[in-house]
């Protein structure tokens, strides 16, 4: 459920521009969707300025290319579709990352310590 997912999720993060969008309120979901984009600009330069590197929880950037780090997927799309809620719902995340915490932010001067 939306209500459940963190801030920056995507469903939760664009609702407003969908149903914008949904009622043809172009206008609106273009103001919606520049919010969301600015706030995002303004948050990567904090990070910047505080010397704070964030990475993705659930892809990794290879060459300006972001892949999904779940691999090895089914081709059954239900076996596919399992494999990736367990790999995003896990209790048993990926070392240092921690879904309750949101996005996940990095020390700059330490590769993988957790802030």
């Amino acid at each position: 459920p939306e209500e459940e997912q963190e801030e920056n999720e995507s469903r939760r993060l664009w609702s407003k521009v969908t149903s914008a969008l949904i009622a043809r309120n172009l206008d609106l979901a273009t103001e919606e969707k520049t919010l969301i984009e600015d706030s995002q600009r303004n948050e990567a330069k904090s990070r910047e300025a505080e010397g704070i590197d964030w990475r993705p929880r659930y892809f990794l950037c290879e060459n300006d290319e972001y892949k999904f780090k779940q691999t090895h997927l089914s081709k059954d799309p239900k076996v596919c579709k399992q494999q990736i809620e367990t790999f995003i719902f896990a209790a048993n995340s990926p070392p240092g990352f921690h879904s309750h915490n949101g996005p996940h932010h990095y020390n700059h001067n330490n590769d993988d310590s957790l802030i």
